[in-house]
Protein backbone atom coordinates (compact mmCIF):
# COMPACT_ATOMS: atom_id res chain seq x y z
CA UNK A 1 0.00 0.00 0.00
CA UNK A 2 1.38 3.41 -0.96
CA UNK A 3 1.62 5.86 1.92
CA UNK A 4 1.58 9.57 1.26
CA UNK A 5 3.19 11.16 4.25
CA UNK A 6 3.35 14.83 3.38
CA UNK A 7 0.77 17.53 2.89
CA UNK A 8 2.04 17.97 -0.67
CA UNK A 9 0.52 14.59 -1.54
CA UNK A 10 -2.75 15.19 0.25
CA UNK A 11 -5.50 14.06 -2.09
CA UNK A 12 -8.52 16.27 -2.12
CA UNK A 13 -12.03 14.84 -2.25
CA UNK A 14 -13.22 14.60 -5.80
CA UNK A 15 -16.48 16.37 -6.54
CA UNK A 16 -18.65 16.00 -9.63
CA UNK A 17 -18.14 18.66 -12.22
CA UNK A 18 -21.48 19.60 -13.78
CA UNK A 19 -22.24 21.31 -17.05
CA UNK A 20 -22.74 24.71 -15.42
CA UNK A 21 -19.27 24.62 -13.83
CA UNK A 22 -17.69 23.69 -17.16
CA UNK A 23 -19.50 26.58 -18.81
CA UNK A 24 -18.31 29.02 -16.14
CA UNK A 25 -14.75 27.79 -16.59
CA UNK A 26 -14.96 28.23 -20.35
CA UNK A 27 -16.32 31.76 -19.98
CA UNK A 28 -13.58 32.72 -17.53
CA UNK A 29 -10.83 31.39 -19.78
CA UNK A 30 -12.33 33.27 -22.73
CA UNK A 31 -12.45 36.45 -20.69
CA UNK A 32 -8.90 35.93 -19.47
CA UNK A 33 -7.60 35.59 -23.03
CA UNK A 34 -9.27 38.87 -23.96
CA UNK A 35 -7.81 40.51 -20.86
CA UNK A 36 -4.31 39.25 -21.68
CA UNK A 37 -4.71 40.44 -25.27
CA UNK A 38 -5.51 43.94 -24.01
CA UNK A 39 -2.49 43.85 -21.72
CA UNK A 40 -0.36 42.69 -24.63
CA UNK A 41 -1.48 45.75 -26.60
CA UNK A 42 -0.58 47.97 -23.64
CA UNK A 43 2.93 46.56 -23.33
CA UNK A 44 3.41 46.60 -27.10
CA UNK A 45 2.46 50.28 -27.19
CA UNK A 46 4.96 51.01 -24.42
CA UNK A 47 7.69 49.18 -26.34
CA UNK A 48 6.87 50.99 -29.58
CA UNK A 49 7.04 54.31 -27.74
CA UNK A 50 10.38 53.37 -26.22
CA UNK A 51 11.90 52.27 -29.53
CA UNK A 52 10.55 55.33 -31.31
CA UNK A 53 12.25 57.64 -28.83
CA UNK A 54 15.38 55.49 -28.91
CA UNK A 55 15.74 55.80 -32.68
CA UNK A 56 14.55 59.39 -33.10
CA UNK A 57 16.88 61.05 -30.59
CA UNK A 58 20.33 61.61 -32.15
CA UNK A 59 21.87 62.40 -28.77
CA UNK A 60 20.73 58.97 -27.56
CA UNK A 61 21.85 57.03 -30.61
CA UNK A 62 25.44 58.25 -30.53
CA UNK A 63 26.25 57.78 -26.86
CA UNK A 64 27.22 54.76 -24.81
CA UNK A 65 24.56 54.16 -22.17
CA UNK A 66 24.96 52.73 -18.67
CA UNK A 67 24.78 48.93 -18.58
CA UNK A 68 21.59 47.26 -17.45
CA UNK A 69 21.63 46.27 -13.76
CA UNK A 70 23.01 42.77 -13.24
CA UNK A 71 20.17 42.14 -10.81
CA UNK A 72 17.81 41.72 -13.77
CA UNK A 73 19.28 38.23 -14.18
CA UNK A 74 17.97 37.40 -10.72
CA UNK A 75 14.56 38.87 -11.54
CA UNK A 76 14.34 36.71 -14.63
CA UNK A 77 15.28 33.58 -12.71
CA UNK A 78 12.68 34.27 -10.03
CA UNK A 79 9.89 34.65 -12.58
CA UNK A 80 10.98 31.49 -14.40
CA UNK A 81 10.85 29.46 -11.17
CA UNK A 82 7.51 31.05 -10.24
CA UNK A 83 5.97 30.16 -13.58
CA UNK A 84 7.17 26.54 -13.36
CA UNK A 85 6.02 26.28 -9.74
CA UNK A 86 2.50 27.44 -10.54
CA UNK A 87 2.24 25.14 -13.53
CA UNK A 88 3.22 22.24 -11.28
CA UNK A 89 0.60 23.32 -8.76
CA UNK A 90 -2.08 23.60 -11.44
CA UNK A 91 -1.37 20.09 -12.69
CA UNK A 92 -1.43 18.70 -9.15
CA UNK A 93 -4.77 20.36 -8.52
CA UNK A 94 -6.16 18.93 -11.76
CA UNK A 95 -5.05 15.48 -10.56
CA UNK A 96 -6.86 15.93 -7.24
CA UNK A 97 -3.90 16.87 -5.02
CA UNK A 98 -3.28 19.96 -2.93
CA UNK A 99 -1.60 22.89 -4.67
CA UNK A 100 -1.51 25.09 -1.57
CA UNK A 101 2.27 24.86 -1.05
CA UNK A 102 2.97 25.81 -4.67
CA UNK A 103 0.68 28.83 -4.49
CA UNK A 104 2.33 30.06 -1.31
CA UNK A 105 5.80 29.57 -2.79
CA UNK A 106 4.72 31.53 -5.86
CA UNK A 107 3.59 34.44 -3.68
CA UNK A 108 6.99 34.51 -1.93
CA UNK A 109 8.79 34.43 -5.28
CA UNK A 110 6.62 37.29 -6.55
CA UNK A 111 7.48 39.40 -3.50
CA UNK A 112 11.17 38.54 -3.99
CA UNK A 113 10.89 39.64 -7.62
CA UNK A 114 9.54 43.04 -6.59
CA UNK A 115 12.32 43.35 -4.04
CA UNK A 116 14.99 42.65 -6.65
CA UNK A 117 13.34 45.06 -9.09
CA UNK A 118 13.47 47.78 -6.44
CA UNK A 119 17.17 46.99 -6.00
CA UNK A 120 17.61 47.35 -9.78
CA UNK A 121 15.91 50.76 -9.74
CA UNK A 122 18.33 51.99 -7.09
CA UNK A 123 21.27 50.69 -9.13
CA UNK A 124 20.06 52.71 -12.12
CA UNK A 125 19.70 55.83 -9.98
CA UNK A 126 23.26 55.38 -8.73
CA UNK A 127 24.60 55.85 -12.27
CA UNK A 128 25.78 59.32 -13.21
CA UNK A 129 22.85 60.41 -15.35
CA UNK A 130 24.25 63.76 -16.37
CA UNK A 131 23.55 63.71 -20.10
CA UNK A 132 20.20 63.92 -21.84
CA UNK A 133 20.75 60.48 -23.36
CA UNK A 134 21.26 58.88 -19.95
CA UNK A 135 18.18 60.59 -18.59
CA UNK A 136 16.14 59.27 -21.51
CA UNK A 137 17.55 55.82 -20.84
CA UNK A 138 16.55 56.02 -17.17
CA UNK A 139 13.05 57.24 -18.06
CA UNK A 140 12.52 54.39 -20.52
CA UNK A 141 13.89 51.81 -18.10
CA UNK A 142 11.61 52.93 -15.30
CA UNK A 143 8.59 53.25 -17.58
CA UNK A 144 8.83 49.64 -18.78
CA UNK A 145 9.87 47.97 -15.53
CA UNK A 146 7.45 49.88 -13.29
CA UNK A 147 4.60 49.13 -15.70
CA UNK A 148 5.45 45.44 -15.44
CA UNK A 149 5.85 45.62 -11.64
CA UNK A 150 2.36 47.11 -11.27
CA UNK A 151 0.93 44.08 -13.03
CA UNK A 152 3.00 41.82 -10.79
CA UNK A 153 1.24 43.45 -7.84
CA UNK A 154 -2.05 42.52 -9.45
CA UNK A 155 -0.77 38.97 -9.82
CA UNK A 156 0.03 38.82 -6.11
CA UNK A 157 -3.57 39.75 -5.35
CA UNK A 158 -4.75 36.92 -7.59
CA UNK A 159 -2.45 34.53 -5.71
CA UNK A 160 -3.95 35.65 -2.40
CA UNK A 161 -7.41 34.84 -3.77
CA UNK A 162 -6.51 31.39 -5.11
CA UNK A 163 -4.59 30.60 -1.89
CA UNK A 164 -7.75 31.27 0.10
CA UNK A 165 -9.78 29.04 -2.19
CA UNK A 166 -7.14 26.32 -2.04
CA UNK A 167 -7.34 26.33 1.77
CA UNK A 168 -11.07 25.82 1.41
CA UNK A 169 -10.48 22.77 -0.81
CA UNK A 170 -11.98 24.41 -3.90
CA UNK A 171 -9.51 22.90 -6.36
CA UNK A 172 -10.42 19.24 -6.50
CA UNK A 173 -9.92 17.10 -9.57
CA UNK A 174 -11.46 18.74 -12.60
CA UNK A 175 -12.35 21.87 -10.63
CA UNK A 176 -9.50 24.30 -11.18
CA UNK A 177 -11.58 27.25 -12.37
CA UNK A 178 -9.86 30.39 -11.10
CA UNK A 179 -6.53 28.68 -10.56
CA UNK A 180 -6.14 28.10 -14.30
CA UNK A 181 -6.64 31.78 -15.03
CA UNK A 182 -4.23 32.90 -12.30
CA UNK A 183 -1.53 30.56 -13.63
CA UNK A 184 -2.12 31.75 -17.19
CA UNK A 185 -1.74 35.37 -16.03
CA UNK A 186 1.63 34.62 -14.46
CA UNK A 187 2.82 32.80 -17.58
CA UNK A 188 1.91 35.96 -19.48
CA UNK A 189 3.88 38.13 -17.05
CA UNK A 190 6.92 35.88 -17.43
CA UNK A 191 6.85 35.96 -21.24
CA UNK A 192 6.24 39.72 -21.19
CA UNK A 193 9.23 40.21 -18.93
CA UNK A 194 11.44 38.18 -21.27
CA UNK A 195 10.40 40.44 -24.16
CA UNK A 196 10.97 43.64 -22.14
CA UNK A 197 14.37 42.45 -20.95
CA UNK A 198 15.43 41.45 -24.47
CA UNK A 199 14.36 44.79 -25.94
CA UNK A 200 16.15 46.76 -23.22
CA UNK A 201 19.31 44.69 -23.66
CA UNK A 202 19.35 44.94 -27.46
CA UNK A 203 18.43 48.63 -27.62
CA UNK A 204 21.04 49.44 -24.98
Amino acid sequence: MEVRGTHLDQELPSQPCNHQELQVGSQRRYGMWWFLASLGVLFAAALVGYLTIRMSKPEWAGEALPPLPWTLFISTGLLAILSLDLEWGRRRAAAGYSSLAMIRLAALLALAFLGVQTWSWFLVLENELSSQASNLYAFAFFMLTVLHALHVLGGILSLAWVERRARQGAYAQGQTVGLDEAVLYWHFLFVTWLVLYAVLAIAN
